[in-house]
């Protein structure tokens, strides 16, 4: 069961890409994005774990060892350095935008991260905003003049929703066998590509690993005993756990992506 789940999870990126450029072609047709509008270009995310940085506050992404490669601490990511909303800000040549949850003490200018972990577009295991209230959110700042309409005209959507609602199927039928069988060839795919990067070190394996079932990537038991374990170099995994890129997996989606987002942002 562990290695099916491992084997689905290592398409989930694909998933993110193309969603990304989706959104990020649409957003060059509405708004005209290009170079001349870097100074005023805002990023607003939307999501789940893959591209939330800080919002779900009580999760294991604001426990050790979550954050260990950055900032160095537990600082809201899923994984243990920087997420693709971070490569795309820097990318964008703005700072990451601040999580909604922070948003009465962080700067609004760069845009707002409305992204939950364990969240999808419909209701999942994870009692938190679904991608329609984020929306809401987002629209609510706006009729409260937060953000006014050229700073949305001059902004690059970020949208990342379904893999909870996939997983959420999984979880509930228990039997992935047709949904392997279908996938096959796009699995294969992404083991070959990640295997050909050679600063990977045993790419598909999870940097923090299960000791038992049940628990997740930072939890300990009654005794405060740790119920993982972490690889020695987490810089040269691609996965931190069964679910999440690392850092180090995330700058690999990100270089594939960033051809695309040339022709989209004209940089």
């Amino acid at each position: 069961m562990v290695k099916q789940n491992q084997s689905t999870m290592a398409l989930l990126p694909l998933f993110l890409i193309l969603s990304i450029s989706a959104e990020m072609e649409g957003a060059k047709k509405s708004y005209g994005v290009n170079s001349s509008d870097n100074n005023s270009v805002k990023l607003f995310v939307f999501g789940d774990s893959y591209v939330d940085t800080g919002n779900f506050r009580n999760s294991g992404a604001y426990k050790p060892p979550s954050g260990m490669t950055f900032p160095g601490y537990p600082a809201g990511r899923f994984g243990n350095g920087l997420v693709l909303t971070d490569y795309l800000a820097s990318y964008l040549k703005i700072e990451t935008p601040t999580a909604y949850a922070l948003k009465n003490s962080s700067n609004l200018q760069n845009g707002i991260n409305f992204a939950y972990g364990g969240t999808g577009i419909l209701k999942t295991l994870v009692d938190g905003p679904n991608l329609n209230v984020q929306i809401d959110s987002f629209e609510q700042l706006i009729k409260q003049n937060t953000y006014s309409k050229s700073d949305v005209q001059s902004s690059i959507v970020l949208v990342n929703a379904g893999a909870n609602d996939y997983t959420k199927f999984v979880l509930k039928d228990r039997n992935l066998f047709e949904i392997v069988k279908f996938r096959k060839s796009l699995i294969d795919e992404l083991k070959v590509n990640i295997r050909q990067n050679s600063a990977l070190m045993n790419p598909l394996e999870p940097c923090c690993a299960l000791e038992s079932v049940g628990y997740d990537c930072g939890k300990v038991d009654e005794k405060g005993q740790k119920k993982y374990t972490l690889c020695e170099k987490p810089e040269l995994s691609f996965f931190w756990d069964n679910a999440h890129p690392s850092q180090n997996g995330w700058n690999s989606v990100f270089k594939q992506l960033e051809p695309s987002l040339s022709q989209i942002t004209g940089k």
